[in-house]
Parts: C-alpha cells; structure tokens; sequence
C-alpha cells in the first residue's frame, strides 16, 4: 500500500524533520513502512510531497495512519476523501516520485485516460523501459505557469542522472519542460500531449506479418505438408511467440501495426495492449480480460 503525504513548513525559518507513520488495519495489526524515511529540510513555506509504502496482506483494509512529527502526533482516517483540498503542484510532486522510482503501471495510470487513448500501457513501457534502465531523474523546482478550478500548468526544472548518480551532461534532456494537468473525479492527473503520443506510437515495436514463401525454382518440385514441415516465420519482437495454438484452433502471425493473442505469451502480457475500444480485438467477450485462453 501507498500512502501520498506532503510536509509542510509553517514557520519562517528553516526546520529538518523526519516523518515517523504506522499503520493500522481493520483486524488490529500494525504495520511499519518498509523503509525508514529519510530526513527532509524545508526552508520557511516550504512544503514537500512524498510516499509512505507499507506491505499489507491481501484482505486486509488500512483505516488509520498514525504520524509523529516534530514532537506532534497524529491520527489520520483512511478511509475519508480529502483529495480536493490537495493542490495540483502537491500532486505534480508525488507523480515525479513514482516516475523516479519507476514504477511504470502506476505512472501510466496517472495520466489522464482521455489522453492516453493512442497509446496502450504495453507501448508505454516498450517506449520508457530502455530510458528508464540506465537513467533517473529529479525534479529540481516547480514553477506554475496557470492554476484553475479544473486545469493547472507548470514548468518543472528537472535532472537526469545516469546509473552511477551522475548527472547526464545533456541540455535537451535536463531543458525545462511544460507539464499540464487536468481534474477528473479520482483527483488531478497529467496530460500527455499529442507530440508525447506521437513519439510513443512511431517508436514502439511493431509486429510484422510473416513474408511469402517464394515460389519454386525450375527442376524443384513443391513439397506438400506431409512430406516436410518448413520453419514458420516470426514477427520481429524479442521473447514473444508468435504462433500458438489456444482453445479455438491455431492462430497466425497478426499484420503490421496490429497484435492478435498468437503475439503473447501469457495472459498477463496480452492485457498490457488491450486498448480503449479493443481495436486489436484480444477481448471479444467484452468483459475486461485480454486473451483468456493464455496461460
């Protein structure tokens, strides 16, 4: 379980101050974080957003988090909905964390559903694995450029960092950038703008229809499939399968730009790419599971 939290420094004057949480389910057990927070100085106003992760067994329901703080303590209902008194840069902040933490389906999860139509999570990650296995990334300083009632811009200073801790010396990576955010029922999310969506789509793999058999040369003869099996041919994509047989016979390689259950190898991967409107057809029953014949 994640528990969002923010900080925030009333006072005038710089303070250090090290968060203390336990949590409390609905059974009486007690549960500390899995790690120990670390340290967080605040300047006079300043304010700092972050996460408490705690392992909770499955059953079990979170109702109280108990907070030491300064010397204050605290007892937090869970189960209340406060999210419309937390600002939109509040919410930027903790986003950034999971980012830099990469934990990938939660960070796709952030964004705004109706901007994320074009692309699946499968594609978000085939996209950002290979950055995020060599790079991280902090955020500097937020800087608000709009805030409304449901909409809200900000220019976020970031760095990269490469695998050793270092900063990756690159001006167009560590360049400012424009970060809008939208207000839904479940709280504000981030835009992913068009160009984002754009650059996932052209660069994301694609699987390949198998090419044709050539025809044979003068003096051979065509040997039929009872003579000889001839090797399938393979869509281009690493560590899927293209070609199995399920429950409903045996499928074939899907056409370029499209994906069939043949293309997965389990079910857990096929749901990845299941998309808005399941253009690619892997839940033809229509009740939320792609490719349900997969182990």
């Amino acid at each position: 379980m994640a528990v969002d939290f923010v900080v925030a420094n009333g006072s005038g004057s710089p303070v250090t101050v090290r968060p203390e949480a336990l949590l409390e389910d609905d059974a009486g057990g007690t549960h500390r974080p899995e790690q120990p927070l670390e340290a967080v100085e605040l300047d006079g106003g300043q304010s700092r957003a972050s996460t408490l992760f705690f392992a909770v067994p499955n059953g079990i329901t979170p109702e109280r988090l108990g907070v030491r703080l300064g010397g204050g303590e605290a007892r937090l209902d869970l189960l209340s909905d406060a999210r419309d008194e937390i600002p939109p840069d509040d919410h930027l902040r903790v986003y950034h964390l999971y980012f830099k933490q990469k934990a990938y389906e939660e960070a796709y999860e952030m964004y705004d559903p109706g901007t994320t139509q074009g692309v699946t999570l499968g594609d978000w990650l085939s996209f950002y694995e290979p950055l995020w296995g060599s790079r991280y990334l902090s955020l500097d300083s937020l800087t608000r450029v709009f805030v409304g009632p449901d909409e809200a811009s900000f220019e976020m200073d970031r760095t990269f960092y490469a695998r050793d801790g270092e900063p990756v010396a690159d001006p167009v990576l560590n360049a400012p950038v424009l970060q809008d955010m939208v207000k839904t029922e479940e709280g504000w999310r981030l835009v992913m703008g068009e160009d984002l969506v754009a650059d996932i789509v052209a660069e994301v793999p694609r699987f390949t229809p198998p090419p044709d058999e050539p025809p044979p040369e003068d003096g051979e003869q065509e040997t039929t499939a009872s003579e000889t099996t001839a090797p399938e041919a393979t869509p281009e994509r690493t560590g899927i399968t293209p070609q199995e047989t399920t429950a409903g016979g045996t499928t074939t390689a899907s056409p370029a730009g499209d994906y069939s259950c043949s293309d997965f190898r389990t079910q857990e991967e096929a749901q990845l790419y299941l998309a808005p409107g399941d253009p690619y057809v892997l839940d033809p029953d229509g009740n939320g599971l792609a490719c349900e014949t997969l182990p």
